[in-house]
């Protein structure tokens, strides 16, 4: 898990509803919760306000879901502007100073650039080598951690519960923050 101690709270782009990501990734998020605020940014939900918002909703795993609503007549690039902005109005409001951004679309590149995470966490359930593959290479250089859906090389799957890879993020986070670990493998 993420080190509360020193503040740091988690802010998950996904592209995926809570609950719909990958098994692995829910769980891994919910128990993070235990000990730590949690905003899980979902997909912008589009034309239904005349005005950009938000709003957060804390479900019954303590994760608050950001749900951002933008308007229909914003162009593609323009609703990306929109939602950095809303973006940042959220870590203003709710008073996020130290925080890790974790993604699972390299996507979320246009957000994270462009804000002060403190640490990257990619968690990389799909190839998007194909489809977005300058972001992909983007996202793996800009990373502090990336988490694969593979376990080849590393053991048979299920060898980690949700519980031992949240202590195992929380020591090289915690290192990483302290200047201690340049890599890791997980």
């Amino acid at each position: 898990m993420i080190n509360l101690e020193n503040g740091t709270d988690l802010i998950v782009f996904s592209s995926e509803a809570f609950g719909s990501t990958e098994v692995r990734t829910t769980k891994l998020i919910t128990h993070l919760a235990l000990t730590k605020r949690v905003y899980f940014i979902e997909a912008p939900i589009i034309g239904l306000s005349k005005d950009p918002t938000y709003f957060l909703k804390k479900n019954e795993h303590e994760v608050t879901i950001v749900q951002p609503y933008l308007p229909a007549q914003l162009s593609v690039f323009e609703q990306k502007h929109v939602l950095l902005e809303l973006i940042k109005e959220l870590i203003h409001d709710e008073n996020i100073i130290h925080y890790t951004a974790w993604t699972d679309s390299p996507k979320s590149m246009a957000f994270i650039r462009n804000l002060s995470s403190e640490i990257v966490v990619y968690d990389c359930i799909h190839n998007y080598s194909n489809s977005h593959p300058e972001l992909e290479q983007e996202i793996f250089q800009y990373a502090d951690l990336i988490l694969t859906a593979s376990y080849s090389g590393h053991g048979d799957e299920g060898v980690f519960s949700p519980e031992d890879l949240s202590k195992d993020l929380d020591h090289f986070i915690g290192g990483h923050r302290a200047g201690h670990v340049t890599s890791a493998r997980v």
